[in-house]
């Protein structure tokens, strides 16, 4: 049996403190009362445990938990198993009050005198043993003034982004949310948190703030990152009474992305299979707000508001619902997607004071900030030819706006870039052009590169249901900065026989999927050669040629562009580290493997500067065109 007088000496609210002590002179805990008033739950299960025992008890509870007179208010009698409930009866100050219902419940009015309210139940136990239960509820002389002030309801399924990955109640980190607030008077204003599945009180009243009169944006601050959503309550006082929330929402963490028509089919379907049929469960504090729009830029395939991903609503695209729930297990936070997108776009669509620039600046500022944000764009710029200068500086022009749009993390957040994944149109030099641009931009900007040639497509650009899951898990890693794919640096020949070396710096090896042997080209001064097999072992890929072309120099490419019509399906060179293996990283320059033994890599062209690095013998480096310097580096010996 619990000590009620040093409970009742413990310091907490006064409603709390009064409540506790009324439920222990009855002889019976309330636990969903006790907590909805502030009580850790775990505490209040307790005090059940000590105070209740195992006997058999009627339990009351009258709702609300602040009752004033002349107000409404609702009895809820529990029986034990077994037992039954005979009358239900109420008083105040010696006088009868009428109740109506049947069942275990019953309504009434309150006297408009303050004073004590008391319940009265009586039933049998199961053994039909006689049991009276009482409850005595405090009526207070008038509610306080409901000009005090009034909150504006949150938008549905929003998750907001949390300004700190550390620390707050969870240990998740802790963030802002603003509530509009409309006061009659200068009061302070209290906030508590419930979740949204249970009605449980998560996080008990603490002062988030004043109001003056009139309307006003209240920052409620030290609201906590973790699993699932919540109503964020408001009072004056920090005992209540208490002006609800009834929108669920989430603190936790946002990515958010930007591109052309691959990053709209990471948020809507793109040919057959359906979430269900790839085994993604959408979790329940996952949530996306992405604007998709067409090629002609006459109407939105998705408006931008936020939903949860479902197969019949208009958020159905894998790659989303993928990387929702592996990010939401991965930092243990609720997590949203939020962008912008526009079909066959070039970088320079996004020119500032474009249309497309401040649609995505618009999508931005609604989140309020993103710790991550994924950029897919250079494949109109690939069939368009455009200038590998002119996209690169038009690329980077967008992806420096950035941070003025990230209100809560401004330039504090994961980049990742790619100018295109699978891709079985535009030609090799477009192709690599871009890429490499892309890949240039992202070692100069800290972000993370990701060339990903194992993306299933429905035509020869756009990712299908399969291949937007496969990319999902590949950013998850990139996220996670766990991308390290295979690279390739060096060639060597032996007759029929190269040897492509490829850095796996993580120690993974090679592995092979299927028969890749159109995921790599050899050339003889420009003429492909005839491929027998591909083979891994360890961190060397081995590739036999039909026949030995002689003391020739060779030039290898590793996923030549553009990319094999099978492109991902049935062949892939990989690494075998889990949950998905990392594609080798393509080479932009070809690999040479030299006559004689020797390895180097390829230069083409240009007007800049050139390097050519040797991994072996170097033999006669010759460069065609380009008014700019060679360096030459031998590494060999």
């Amino acid at each position: 049996m619990a000590d009620k007088q040093r409970l009742s000496a413990l310091s907490m609210p006064p409603v709390l403190s009064a409540e506790l002590t009324n439920q222990m002179e009855n002889g019976m805990i309330d636990v969903n009362r006790l907590a909805a008033l502030g009580m850790p739950t775990q505490l209040a299960k307790e005090l059940a445990e000590q105070i209740n025992g195992g006997a058999a008890r009627i339990s009351i509870s009258v709702s609300p938990s602040a009752l004033y007179g002349g107000g409404a208010f609702t009895i809820t009698v529990t029986v034990p198993a077994g037992g039954t409930l005979a009358t239900v009866t109420a008083t105040a100050n010696g006088t009868p009050i009428d109740l109506t219902g049947s069942g275990n419940t019953r309504t009434g009015t309150a006297p408009a005198e303050a004073g004590p309210l008391v319940v009265t139940a009586t039933g049998e136990d199961a053994d039909g043993t006689p049991l009276t239960a009482n409850r005595t509820v405090q009526v207070r002389e008038e509610p306080p003034s409901p000009g005090d002030f009034i909150m504006s309801q949150l938008p549905v399924s929003r998750i907001y982004q949390r300004a700190t990955d550390t620390g707050g109640d969870f240990g998740h980190g802790a963030g802002v949310i603003p509530i509009e607030v409309t006061a009659s008077a200068a009061t302070p204003v209290y906030a508590r948190l419930r979740d949204a599945v249970t009605g449980d009180v998560i996080k008990a009243a603490w002062q988030v703030g004043n109001v003056t009169e009139g309307a006003s944006t209240l920052d409620v601050a030290g609201i906590p990152a973790r699993r699932g959503r919540c109503y964020v309550d408001l009072a004056a006082k920090a005992e209540g009474p208490w002006q609800e929330g009834t929108t669920p929402v989430a603190m936790g963490a946002i990515i958010a992305g930007g591109g052309q028509s691959q990053m709209g089919y990471t948020a809507y379907a793109n040919g057959a299979g359906t979430l269900a049929s790839l085994g993604i469960t959408v979790p329940d504090d996952g949530f996306i707000a992405w604007r998709a729009r067409d090629s002609a830029d006459a109407q939105d395939w998705t408006d931008g508001t936020w939903g949860r991903p479902a197969d019949d609503g208009q958020y159905t695209g894998s790659f989303a619902e993928q990387i929702l729930q592996d990010m939401t297990v991965a930092l243990g936070v609720a997590v949203g997607y939020v962008g912008y997108s526009r079909g066959t776009t070039k970088a320079s669509d996004f020119a500032a004071g474009s249309a497309d620039r401040n649609r995505l600046h618009a999508q931005l500022d609604m989140a309020g900030g993103f710790e991550a944000f994924l950029w897919v764009q250079g494949g109109t710029d690939m069939s368009s030819s455009t200038p590998p200068a002119t996209f690169k500086a038009a690329t980077q022009d967008v992806l420096d706006s950035l941070p003025a749009h990230n209100a809560i993390r401004g330039s504090n957040f994961r980049l990742i870039g790619s100018a295109t994944f699978t891709r079985t149109s535009s030609t090799t030099v477009n192709s690599n052009n871009m890429r490499r641009a892309v890949q240039e931009l992202m070692t100069q900007l800290g972000g993370t590169y990701m060339d990903t040639r194992d993306i299933i497509l429905t035509d020869g650009i756009h990712q299908s249901q399969a291949g937007g899951q496969r990319f999902a898990r590949h950013v998850r890693r990139a996220l996670l900065q766990d991308w390290q794919p295979p690279v390739p640096v060096s060639a060597t020949k032996a007759g029929a026989v190269i040897t492509v070396a490829c850095d796996l710096s993580d120690g993974a090896t090679l592995a092979l999927t299927g028969v890749p042997t159109n995921k790599v080209r050899v050339e003889q001064a420009g003429t492909a050669l005839t491929i027998a097999s591909v083979a891994a072992s360890g961190s060397n890929l081995t590739i036999t040629l039909s026949a030995d072309p002689g003391e020739v120099d060779l030039g290898i490419w590793i996923y030549p562009s553009p990319d094999a019509s099978n492109a991902a399906a049935t062949a892939i060179i990989a690494d075998n580290s889990a949950p998905v293996g990392r594609p080798a990283q393509p080479n932009y320059s070809a690999l040479i493997a030299q006559a004689g033994g020797g390895s180097s890599l390829a230069v083409e062209g240009g007007n800049g500067q050139a390097t050519v690095t040797s991994y072996d013998t170097l033999t006669s480096p010759a460069a065609v065109g380009g008014a700019g310097q060679i360096t030459v580096t031998n590494y060999g010996a």
